[in-house]
């Protein structure tokens, strides 16, 4: 059969020499090339609820295996997109069991998002393994506004404390 995509949840126990990410407290995890390996490869998506105009950062990790995957057009790769923004992530394995964390930084356009997994059907790869996907908001580093009349005031007042000091100063001994 071709032309079909699939995806499979591999669990702690299985005869690929695969195991979940470090970090994951299910020890399942997902391939994204499906157990058929047969492409276009499979993947995953799920609508979150977000606050429109808000920064948030999707983390995940992206496994691989010498044992399924090589270098170059071999490597595990998987296209992370939400709200616009989008990118592909490859991961060239040097062991049997190897993960790597990613982030992808998105701003929400509305009060939902989808996130979305590929698996990228362009590398020959027969593994790409997802884990440990999690969404949270960025906070924002924003300078405080300042009310100009409140500006003024304290401008006032310390302009008004110096010629004191200085008068101060400025008396015969």
């Amino acid at each position: 059969m071709t032309g079909f995509a699939n995806e499979f949840w591999v669990g702690a126990s299985n005869s690929y020499g695969l195991s979940a990410a470090p970090g994951n407290g299910s020890q399942y995890f997902v391939d994204l090339t499906g157990q058929a390996n047969n492409k276009p490869y499979g993947g995953l998506e799920q609508v979150i609820t977000t606050t429109p105009g808000a920064t948030y950062q999707l983390s995940f990790d992206l496994g691989a295996s010498t044992y399924y995957n090589s270098s170059g057009l071999g490597a595990a790769a998987l296209t992370a997109s939400a709200a616009g923004a989008s990118q592909l992530y490859t991961l060239s394995p040097s062991n049997t069991n190897q993960w790597a964390a990613e982030t992808l930084v998105f701003t929400a356009t509305g009060s939902a998002t989808t996130i979305e997994f590929l698996a990228d059907s362009a590398y020959s790869s027969e593994y790409v393994g997802l884990d440990n996907v999690s969404v949270q908001p960025v906070q924002s580093h924003s300078v405080p506004e300042i009310d100009p009349a409140s500006a003024a005031s304290a401008l006032a007042l310390l302009l008004g404390g110096l010629a004191i000091l200085r008068g101060a100063n400025r008396r015969p001994r």
